[in-house]
């Protein structure tokens, strides 16, 4: 017998992923439990599992895991360090520029969901890219505070094999007016 429970949603990250799986069969029973958390900056995780043979403990282990990576791209006159998830393949640095700082955007690929958000420095990381195809990418201005711009909004790259690209977004503030308008016995419009 052999019973499996997974509750796994996929890339999304800041929440708990959870596998766990007991066998009883004929001459040992065994089990595991496995956590993984992932955050943007860094994937969490523990492992449990367990053997016991006729009766008896066989053995047992515990694992601790801690995966990250250090990131840097240099593009012209821009550069950028970046800490991240741990990243396979090629990948893409939007890094914003100087006035940007504590502005939040996603960036967005295939389907309407953010592949990524802004991390702890600012800049926002797209990885898993398959080299050699172009890849079309998406900015999400959902969370720009008014006055804010990206500029350029749609950015299409060609990696080529584990390579690194850097792009600036953001432009110089727009002045915003905020306000009511008021008629001549000064009751809002």
């Amino acid at each position: 017998k052999r019973l499996t429970i997974i509750d796994d949603d996929g890339k999304k990250i800041n929440s708990l992923k959870i596998s766990a799986s007991a066998d009883d069969n004929i001459s040992s029973k065994n089990g595991s439990l496995d956590l993984q958390y992932n955050t943007m900056l860094a994937d969490f995780g523990a492992r449990q599992d367990f053997i016991k043979s006729k009766g008896r403990d066989v053995g047992s282990r515990t694992s601790v895991r801690f995966l990250s990576s250090f990131n840097f791209v240099h593009e012209g006159d821009e550069s950028v360090f970046l800490i991240a998830r741990p990243i396979s393949n090629s990948f893409v640095i939007f890094k914003p520029n100087s006035e940007w700082k504590g502005q939040r955007f996603g960036v967005q690929s295939a389907n309407n969901q953010n592949d990524s958000e802004t991390g702890l420095f600012g800049e926002a990381l797209v990885s898993g890219l398959t080299p050699y195809q172009y890849r079309r990418l998406q900015l999400d201005t959902s969370y720009l505070k008014p006055g804010y711009s990206l500029g350029q909004e749609s950015f299409v790259v060609y990696p080529h094999y584990r390579s690194g690209h850097l792009f600036s977004v953001g432009k110089a503030g727009l002045l915003v007016l905020k306000g009511i308008l008021l008629d001549k016995e000064k009751h809002p419009l």
